[in-house]
């Protein structure tokens, strides 16, 4: 898609050194204006293409990364209430003496 338009820019900059349009200053301006409306859209495209390839690139490292973080996060030893059977304590009564 990017070869055909910088093919097309080629083509309008050739078409514009054509003796007819040379010589008429409104086709002069309209193929100028074409000409700059088609760079915007190139340089679109160009930074279009950057961030696909930008984010293509950086999707496999960031699984990767957001894996190694997990795994190094389940690692981590649970420790144990100190009290043991609290919760069994707290539920039961107490007997009065």
């Amino acid at each position: 898609m990017l070869g055909k338009a910088l093919l097309l820019q080629r083509t309008m900059f050739t078409g514009s050194k054509e003796p007819n349009i040379a010589a008429n200053d409104v086709a002069q301006q309209a193929v100028s204006q074409q000409n700059n409306n088609l760079q915007q859209e190139i340089d679109n495209l160009k930074t279009e293409l950057d961030m696909r390839r930008n984010l293509a690139s950086n999707s496999p490292t960031a699984i990767l990364q957001r894996a190694q973080i997990r795994r190094d996060g389940s690692k981590g030893i649970f420790q144990g209430d100190p009290t043991p059977d609290r919760l069994d304590q707290l539920q039961s009564p107490k007997k009065e003496d």
